[in-house]
This record gives structure tokens, sequence and C-alpha cells, in this order.
């Protein structure tokens, strides 16, 4: 660039430069910027050396431990504790699960047949029978106020009498399984409260509140190896005890002959038994979608079955006032209502819009009622329903009969808890009794018109109760919960 064409701004500028030099220059600063920027030149040159002499021995640590050989344990090496080798044909235990095929196998294999009793348990059994004989003896006094069997006109009268019940700590709790419990029954001694419960494992236990001594009061046994499911008190013989499981299998407690007697199986898995008194015969309501009819007098010999829905029957219930009527309660979201002297199809098909944990009939015999997973309870009229079949309209579809009164509740128990199931009262046959997810905990009670009449807590009862039962004779409520515990409600 010619100097004559550089503007007067530019030539100011490099001035002032050129003068800024002069005067670095003597103050020696240019000497001092070499030597800085020497300096970092040479740092950052040792900080790499650093680092890869870092990553070289970080390398060689890695192939030094590499050449250490790793320790194993003897029975990774093929040795048993003492040095000696395995056979050939020793197999390992997964890690994970301490069940195998193997172990299932042999469990099977030591609870089939008859299960004998030790000795305890025929103690217990033998203190049992001589109480149920001595209830036929008159007593001045029992230890439970007894009502008569005039029904209360009325309702509230009856939940006053709800109203007085609370469970006792000492007395009124009781840990019977060590695993959930599935199945539950209440005996009918008209002084004794007496209960008996099964459990997810296949245990079985036997409990006489009334007893004050609590070791002499319980008996234990595992006449299963899967869940029981339904525990069921003879109404003829109180000294017998029915007991059905997954694994296929009744047996019967019998204190007389002090054996736990198989008296049917097969592959399939049971989930409800009940008595049918009219036809002297036991029905099983089966995982198959089947119901067997076991007759008594042949010492419990299928004599029919029918395939009565698509999936599991949940629960067979009986008509107290018409025995050749019943209804069952299914996983394939139906109820039907069945007439035993024509099985071919049902009276009437109620469908619902989940599963049906149960179907239940009032002890008068005037009321259904069923508990479905989609948060109800429905009232139906039993009479009605048994009076009037369904009939199918001209396009060829049936319309299910709609139910008397329904009323919301949480039945959401979730996998870790047992399915809730209600129970009538038979000394108020317009009244039934549910769990409740509710907090605080509480079990509740309802009329046969779907109105809640109670709610019961306790200080004593903190979890969820399952499973509810009324005593028959005495006012009294037996609950149980999902961690193997019976709380016994009574004034």
């Amino acid at each position: 660039m010619v100097l004559s064409e550089i503007s007067e701004y530019e030539k100011q500028r490099l001035e002032n430069i050129r003068r800024n030099q002069e005067e670095l220059k003597c103050l020696g600063l240019n000497d001092t910027k070499r030597k800085l920027s020497a300096l970092s030149e040479s740092a950052k040159v040792a900080k790499a050396r650093a680092r890869n002499l870092r990553v070289k021995r970080i390398k060689n640590e890695r192939k030094s431990k590499a050449s250490v050989p790793l320790r194993r344990s003897k029975r990774q090496q093929g040795l048993d504790s003492d040095g000696i080798q395995l056979s050939s044909d020793f197999k390992v235990l997964p890690s994970s699960g301490i069940k195998t095929e193997l172990i299932e196998r042999e469990v099977e294999k030591s609870i089939q047949g008859n299960v004998e009793i030790d000795e305890d348990g025929k103690i217990f059994l033998e203190s049992l029978k001589m109480q149920i004989k001595i209830e036929a003896k008159p007593k001045s006094a029992t230890p439970h106020k007894i009502y008569s069997e005039k029904i209360d006109s009325d309702i509230l009268k009856y939940a006053e009498r709800l109203s007085d019940l609370s469970v006792d700590f000492d007395s009124g709790v009781k840990k019977l399984t060590p695993e959930r419990i599935y199945g539950m029954d209440v005996s009918s001694s008209p002084s004794h409260v007496i209960v008996s419960v099964g459990d997810k494992v296949g245990n079985f236990a036997l409990w006489n509140n009334t007893l004050k001594s609590v070791d002499a009061a319980i008996f234990t046994a595992r006449p299963h190896h899967k869940t029981l499911s339904t525990v069921l008190f003879d109404n003829y013989d109180p000294c017998k005890v029915l007991t059905a499981a997954y694994d296929g299998r009744i047996t019967q407690l019998d204190s007389n002959k002090m054996v736990f007697t198989e008296i049917y199986s097969c592959d399939e898995a049971l989930f409800d038994v009940v008595e049918d008194k009219n036809n002297h015969s036991l029905l099983v309501a089966r995982e198959d979608g089947m119901l067997v009819q076991l007759d008594n007098r042949k010492n419990y010999k299928p004599v029919n079955e029918w395939q009565l829905h698509e999936k599991k029957i949940n629960t067979v219930s009986v008509c107290p006032d018409q025995e050749h009527y019943l209804s069952t309660a299914s996983l394939d979201r139906m109820m039907c209502i069945w007439d035993l002297r024509k099985m071919k199809k049902p009276i009437h098909a109620l469908p619902h819009a989940l599963s049906i944990n149960q179907s239940s009939w009032s002890p008068d015999g005037k009321h259904l009622a069923t508990v479905c997973m989609d948060n109800h309870i429905r009232v139906y009229d039993a009479p009605h329903l048994c009076a009037n079949p369904a009939i199918a309209k001209r396009s060829g579809d049936i319309l299910p009969a709609k139910p008397l009164c329904r009323v919301h509740h949480d039945n959401r128990t979730g996998r870790w808890l047992t399915k809730f199931k209600l129970d009538w009262d038979k000394k108020q046959p317009n009244a039934l009794v549910i769990g409740s997810m509710d907090q605080p905990r509480c079990i509740e009670v309802f009329s046969a018109s779907c109105d809640r009449l109670m709610r019961l807590r306790t200080d004593a009862v903190a979890s969820v109760q399952s499973l509810n039962k009324f005593h028959p004779s005495l006012d009294v409520i037996i609950s149980a919960n999902s961690s193997g515990r019976v709380h016994v409600w009574n004034n």
C-alpha cells in the first residue's frame, strides 16, 4: 500500500503502534513475554508425558492382576467340604429360588393320601370332642350372649348390638398360620367359638377361642402342599372338617379317627366346596370351570360332572330353602343360577364388568349377593329370579336381570391380599359383613338393601380383614387377614 494513499486515521493508528513498541523495548517486556510462552509450552509437554505414564501404569497393573489366578470355592472345583471329589451326577441348586422340580416332586409325594396327626393334635381333638359332648347338656351361663331365633324387626336394634363388638388384644387375636389365609369357617357350636383356617402353602389350623390356655387352644397341621382354598365344618358331625386345595385334593379331618382322610383327588385346582344337604352330596368348584358332585353315601364317589363355565369357578352357593337351586361365580365375569334337576343351561346368566369373587344366598333364600372386582356389591331378588327364568327375545338375545340394588365398594385388594368375600348373618338374614380397604382399618356390615349399617373399628385391628364370618348363634364376628392372624369380635 502506498503511504500517500493511507488515510489520516490509519496513519495515526500505525504511529501509535510504533510508539508503544518502542516503550516496550525500553521496559524489556518483550523478553518476559517470550519466556512465559516457553514456560507454558514446557508445562503442556510435561502434563502430556505424565498422562501417558499413568495410562501405561494402569495397563501394567491390569496385566499383573490378570496373571493372578482367581479364587474358586471347593464346590466350584467339584469338591465337597472335606476336599473329596464329588460324584459325577451332583447337581448345584440355582442361586435364585429354593424350589426345583425335584424338590416339588418330593413334597407332592410326601403329602398324598391320608395325613397322620401328631400326639399334640390328638390331645387337642380329644378335648374338643369332650366339649362338644358337654354342649348337649343344659348350661346356666355361656361366655357370650346368645340371642333367640327371632329376627329383630327394627334393623337399628341389630346395629346397636353390633356396636358393642370389639377385639381384645390378649384373647381375641391369634396368629394361626405362617402365610396368607385363603379359607376360613366357624363351627356351629352354640356356646364355643371354634375357628378353622387354611393358608397359601397348605397349612391348616384349628382354634378354640373359648379355652384360656393358649397352647391347648390351637391345633396345626399341613394336609396339603398348595394353597388351601376352602375349610368347611361338617353340619352333621361337628367333629369333622373338610379341606380343599389347589393340589386337587379334598381331605376330611375326623376327630374320632385322628387323621386327615383323602376323600377326593383330581388334576385340577379346587376353589370351593359346599354341602348339598338335600342330595347328600358335596359340590366341588374346579379351576377348569367344571362342577363335580360327590355322593356322601358312596364314599364321596363322583356321580356328576358339569362343564358350567369357560374359566375357573371361584365359588358355588346353594339356596338354603330350595336346595335344587345353586349359583356359581366365575372368572369369566358371569354369575349363573342353575337348577340341579336340569343342568343343560342356566336359569339366569348375569354378566358383570370384571371377575366375580363370590356369589352367596342369604340364609332365608330371599337375596343373592355378588362381590365383583368392578368395585360393586350387588344384591338380587332371588325368589323372582328362580320363579322367572330368562327368556330370549325375538332377536335371540337374552336381556339379563337387573340387581335389586348395588353399592360401590372398593374390592381392589391387589396381588398380596386375599380377595374379599362376604358372609350373611344367620341370626339376621338381611345383613352381611365384608372387609374394607378404608383407613383406619375396619369391617363393614350392610343390609340387603345395600345400606351400610355399621363400620366396626378397634385398636387391635390395624390390617385389611379380607375374610369375615358371623358366628351362627352368638353375636360374634371372626375376621382374618393376609398375615395369618385371626381376630374375634365379641362383646
